[in-house]
This record gives structure tokens, sequence and C-alpha cells, in this order.
């Protein structure tokens, strides 16, 4: 309402003297106060009404519509005014770099690349013209170059994001330095869940997992649906016999990705090695309901009916393994060589001696890998 107010006491001045033009530069000013609280349609109305202004004012609000269009992803409409602006005013150091971000949007690097360093010739201290053309830099895989655009940047801004593009390239460059830097973010953003992740990473590729459990643990403290950090930490306390701890992560894998069949493998496993036969059998006879191809569930039915004496019940999930096992050759080699039966493998999977001679195999041998009911059956472990 004050805005209103004033500019109407200014245009009713402006009649008088048409050389002044202090209604505009305020219709400019509420038009961006508008953007200022992200009320972007507010602020669109009010700076289209400037395309009917003078030249000047003209390619001010086609610079700031441009931006907006691109903050709200209307990249066609974003380009429009992006290029009238240009055309107004090819040394707009802004019009420039909004050029620039659409052409980067649209994955045109190379040439986003020429209006970012095209802006900062024109002016040399722009802090998103540097910042872009290191993204943009990076992106091209040109790693020397962004570094010296970010360590620029660096000596005229005090920023988190740029002292983690620094390290992220140290990184990419593999440079042995990289961890200092992520420390030294790490004491600028402590609870931030991806850099404390990206340390765990790194130390664990040192083979430092005492550092690495640490921070993929602190990770997850502070965002506990990055997959990633989960299988590191299940596999870590698997590695380390810590299974009701490792039962934690893979029953919460579980519950993020319930349709991957690896991590509730992962959970019967777990209860199979705690010496909890029963659940990890009724588990896996669950995941064999929901996927009743999969091989590897299969392969532990069989392995834990065997230790449990159940011999019959071993012998009927060695059946049905052997005849989707085939199945799934017979489909490959049917991909291969556009059908057509399977060549012989020599006595391997598919042999006429299923049935009653195979149940006499699982009653006389037990010397099969982790005591599996037949050498051809290996299992597969966490």
């Amino acid at each position: 309402v004050g805005y209103d107010f004033i500019i109407d006491q200014l245009r009713q001045h402006e009649v008088r003297d048409s050389s002044a033009n202090l209604a505009s530069e305020l219709e400019m000013c509420k038009a961006l106060n508008y953007l200022k609280y992200k009320k972007y349609k507010d602020a669109i109305d009010g700076l289209k009404a400037f395309e009917k202004k003078d030249k000047i004012h003209r390619a001010r609000a086609a610079t700031n519509l441009a931006y907006l269009y691109y903050l709200e992803g209307d990249l066609d409409s974003g380009e429009k005014y992006s290029d009238m602006s240009i055309e107004f005013d090819r040394y707009n150091a802004k019009a420039l770099v909004n050029k620039g971000n659409f052409l980067y949007s649209k994955g045109d690097l190379d040439k986003a690349r020429q209006f970012y360093t095209e802006a900062l010739s024109v002016e040399a201290d722009n802090v998103e013209a540097i910042y872009n053309l290191g993204l943009t830099t990076k992106a091209l895989g040109l790693h020397d170059e962004a570094l010296r655009m970010f360590r620029r940047l660096q000596s005229l801004v005090d920023s988190v994001e740029v002292m983690y593009q620094i390290a992220d390239l140290h990184a990419r460059m593999g440079d042995p330095g990289c961890t200092e830097w992520f420390t030294r973010l790490i004491g600028r953003v402590p609870t931030d869940p991806g850099v404390l992740a990206r340390l765990g990473q790194l130390y664990a590729k040192e083979r430092d997992e005492s550092q690495a459990f640490h921070y993929y643990l602190e990770s997850y403290r502070y965002f506990q649906v990055n997959m990633d950090v989960i299988s590191w930490l299940g596999a870590y306390f698997v590695q380390n016999e810590v299974y009701d701890k490792a039962l934690q992560f893979f029953e919460r894998a579980s519950q993020i990705e319930p349709a991957e069949v690896k991590w509730q493998l992962m959970t019967a496993s777990c209860y199979r090695r705690r010496g909890e036969y029963p659940q990890a059998k009724r588990l896996y006879e669950e995941v064999h309901r929901k996927y009743p191809e999969n091989l590897e569930c299969l392969r532990f039915l069989v392995t834990i009916c065997k230790d449990a004496g159940l011999i019959e019940e071993a012998n009927n999930w060695l059946k049905e393994f052997k005849k989707i096992e085939q199945r799934v050759q017979d489909d490959r080699h049917a991909a291969a060589f556009g059908g057509g039966p399977s060549p012989s493998n020599g006595g391997g999977v598919g042999d006429e001696d299923s049935g009653s001679d195979r149940e006499e195999t699982l009653r006389q041998r037990g010397d099969g890998p982790s005591g599996s009911p037949d050498s051809k059956l290996s299992l597969i472990h966490i």
C-alpha cells in the first residue's frame, strides 16, 4: 500500500515534469520486493508492465523476468526474456549470466561457458559468473580450471558451498589432501549428512575402517535414508559378526526399499548367522512367495532345511532350484541364439539324475561348500 501511494504521487509529479522517472524506479523496487518475499506471480505481473516503458527499464525488467522464470523452471519463457535483455544491453553481466544459466540447464555447456566468460569480461568480480563458470568447467571435466575459479571466488566470499566444490574437486583429481578439505568443511557444517558420508567414503577407501565407521554412523544419525550409508554400516557389522546391529540396518533398508529383494535376503541371513534358523527359514519362505524365481533364496532354503535334517523338504527346494535355474539358462540361450535347446554342459544343472538319485545324494553327502546339498549349488554369503 505504501509503494502504491508514493508511486501515485510521483506519477502526478511526472505529469508536470516528463523527464522525471522516479515512479518507474519505485515500481521496479516494488516488483523486486515481491521477488525478495518469493511472491513470484506478483513480481512477474509488476515486471511485465515495464515492457511498454523506455529501453533502459525494459532491459532491467527483462533481466529480472528471465531470472524469475528460471526459478519457476519455465526455461523457454525465461530464455526469451534473457535474449531480450542482452539485445537491449550486451554489456549487462547479469543478463549474460542468465543466458548462461539457461544454456547450462539445457546441457549446452560449451556455450554456457562462453557466456559466463563474457560476463566476467564485463564485470570481473561477478560472483554468480565465477561460481557458475566453475560448475560448468567441472562438468566438462576441466578440473584444474574449475579449481582456479573456485579458489578465485574463495578470495571474494566466505562460502561453505565454495569450500565444498574445492574439496570435491581435490577428491576427483585424486589429491590425498581432499580429506583435509572435507574435515575443514565439517568444522563449518558439522551436521551435514552428505559431507559426513563423503568423509566416511574417503576413509573407507583408505582402509581406515574406524574413522569410516565413525563418519558413516554420524551421517546416518542426521539422515537415516541414505542407502549407501545404510548398506556400508550393515556390511560393517556383518564383517565384525555383530549381527544384531547389522539386522537393524538391513531391516531399515527393507523399509525404505521394500521392493528390493537383497535387503530382505540380508535380513534373513543375519537371523541365520545368529543361529535363529526357524525365523530365518520363515523369512526366506516369505521372500520365495514374493519372488518365486530368486535362486539365491532357494539356495539358502536348501541349506537351512538340510542343516535342520528336513531332507525331504530340502529335496523339494532343490528340485525347484534346478527347475528355475534351467529355465533361466534356456531363456538366456534363446535370447542369444534365437531359440532352440540348450547345449549339454557335461553333467551340470538339468541332468536326468534328479529325484530319487538326488535325494540319495543328500542323505550321503555333507561335504559341499558351507554344508550345501550339492557341490554345484554354492551358497552366496553377504
